[in-house]
């Protein structure tokens, strides 16, 4: 086990454009876990939300889900790849920043419909750049990698935000989801096109 563990580590590290990937969404995973932690405490606190409230507005993210993963592949052939990784990320920070700054609740409804479905599509591509990427003999290895760095990034992002939510208040956790993912597209704006080619030549 540990071997294989380990050779999925030195695939993926070795890989540019997967190495790159997983490090993306590490980091943003980090931003989304520090301000989704606490969002029952924003629903309560800042949108008024009760019990079934708070219900709703999370199902309103699974809402955006269907409808990005039904609209994926009219999206690809319209826009691109390319395309739906930085207006994705676009929308994903933005999220921060709308939730961190409104008391509205069908405004906090409305973006995270919009969110699921980046969610939905981006899980879709994602997925798509790693089989495409990655021999068949190393995709079970290299895909718990990837999973490890996904969730860890979720679970040290939730104990920020738990600690920025307790200091500052609850808005501190989406203000640093928001300067955190900006921070982090603009150091990886160019690198987008290069994680798509992974796609752009399977499909060739």
């Amino acid at each position: 086990l540990r071997t294989a563990i380990g050779d999925g580590v030195k695939w993926l590290w070795g890989h540019t454009r997967v190495r790159t990937l997983a490090i993306l969404i590490f980091a943003f995973n980090i931003t989304f876990g520090a301000a989704f932690s606490v969002l029952v405490v924003l629903a309560a606190d800042r949108l008024g939300l009760d019990e079934l409230g708070y219900g709703l507005l999370i199902g309103s993210s699974a809402v955006g889900g269907m409808i990005g993963a039904t609209a994926y592949g009219w999206t690809e052939r319209k826009i691109g790849v390319v395309s739906i990784m930085r207006l994705g990320l676009i929308i994903e920070t933005a999220t921060h920043l709308v939730l961190a700054t409104t008391t509205a609740a069908p405004v906090a409804f409305g973006i995270l419909i919009l969110f699921g479905a980046h969610a939905a599509m981006w899980g879709t591509l994602s997925t798509s750049i790693r089989q495409a990427a990655v021999p068949l003999d190393y995709q079970g290895r290299v895909s718990s990698v990837y999973q490890l760095g996904l969730q860890g990034g979720l679970v040290i992002g939730a104990a920020v935000g738990a600690g920025l939510a307790g200091a500052f208040g609850v808005t501190a956790a989406y203000w640093f989801g928001f300067v955190g993912s900006g921070l982090i597209l603009v150091l990886i704006w160019r690198r987008i096109a290069d994680i798509a080619v992974v796609v752009a030549e399977d499909g060739d």
